[in-house]
């Protein structure tokens, strides 16, 4: 959910006469295997190389949230703005980001409320305070949320649907969760929701496992 590909908007794939394209490529792939310090430092050149790279600030920033270094976070991105003139998407990952950890509630409360005050609120926006509902147990209030935003979806995005499931399996609403079980995606995530309904994993491992 979080992560950006190697997909940047360049004309050649061809690892071996790209340099632009394989050297992201490279990190993107073999981050595990390089570890975060590792793959920060790479994407650090590569950044001086090429700083237009917008997906590069991305990953390097989601690399800062797996190290839960969420104070530098913004920096990275806000140098990412000299790129782009979205500031809402950059934003709304930003706060995809805080959401990893329950300590950055009050952060992302703060930036959500900004966007809502504003009435620039989009889906992605509305899908983060759905978030932000459902990590303080304000389950009608993430329910409302999570309905309002799949009448709104034209793109039947999957994340969409399933926050339906883990909506109801977090308020453990039983009755809800036996109408959706006809629904494919449902079965297809049976075992999350079941470990999440069970307790064996909370909502915060739950979007965690979700954005990897």
């Amino acid at each position: 959910m979080l992560l950006f590909s190697c997909t940047e908007n360049d004309s050649k794939k061809d690892t071996e006469t790209n340099t632009y394209y394989a050297k992201y490529k490279f990190i993107f792939e073999n981050y595990d295997t390089l570890g975060i310090e590792k793959s920060i430092d790479l994407l650090d050149e590569y950044i001086v190389e090429f700083p237009n790279a917008i997906n590069a600030y991305k990953f390097k920033a989601f690399l800062l949230a797996k190290k839960n270094n969420f104070d530098q976070i913004k920096e990275v991105l806000e140098n990412n703005i000299l790129f782009t003139t979205n500031e809402t998407t950059l934003s709304n990952y930003h706060v995809s980001l805080l959401l990893l950890d329950t300590i950055n509630l009050k952060q992302v409360k703060s930036i959500n409320q900004y966007f809502y005050a504003e009435n620039i609120a989009d889906l992605e926006t509305k899908y983060n305070e759905f978030w932000l509902k459902l990590y303080k147990n304000e389950f009608e209030a993430a329910d409302s949320l999570i309905a309002n935003i799949l009448n709104t979806d034209t793109t039947n995005n999957i994340k969409y649907r399933r926050a339906l499931f883990v909506s109801a399996a977090a308020a453990e609403n039983f009755e809800a969760l036996e109408t959706l079980k006809t629904n494919d995606l449902y079965n297809a995530h049976l075992a999350l929701i079941d470990s999440l309904i069970n307790k064996q994993v909370s909502l915060q491992e739950y979007y965690q496992i979700l954005s990897k």
